[in-house]
């Protein structure tokens, strides 16, 4: 029982990081007619 209180925040963290992965490249995709053509387009 121990060692799983010591493993949860860490798998809070990782979890909390693919949920923001997935949520960011949802918008990404969602947004954008071609999701390659990201890395051209210059931000001012």
């Amino acid at each position: 029982m121990y060692q799983l209180a010591l493993l949860t925040p860490v798998l809070v963290l990782i979890i909390w990081t693919f949920i923001i992965f997935l949520i960011m490249a949802f918008g990404r995709v969602s947004f954008m007619n071609n999701p390659q053509d990201g890395r051209r387009i210059k931000r001012l």
